[in-house]
């Protein structure tokens, strides 16, 4: 429940300063990538998501998101940091 909270309050505020408000975030963490289900607050347009993907990607401090628009909410997919072994 910790890291559940940790990474849809890390998301939240990725979001917030890309100027993206939130009704609700849904993480599911995976294998290899956390998917995170958005639900935009009401009148917010999805294609906001898309065009500012790149600055999503560097407020989480990832290479890249996918982001995919599915009926009511947003798909938001980071693939998990590895660390390297040494």
């Amino acid at each position: 429940m910790v890291e559940y909270l940790r990474l849809s309050n890390t998301m939240r505020r990725a979001l917030q300063a890309c100027g993206i408000r939130v009704k609700n975030i849904k993480p599911v963490i995976g294998e290899s990538s956390t998917l995170y289900k958005v639900y935009p607050e009401p009148n917010f347009v999805s294609w906001s998501f898309e065009q500012r993907k790149a600055d999503i990607a560097r407020e989480l401090g990832a290479e890249s998101v996918t982001i995919v628009s599915k009926k009511g909410y947003i798909e938001i997919e980071v693939n998990d940091k590895k660390e390297e072994e040494q």
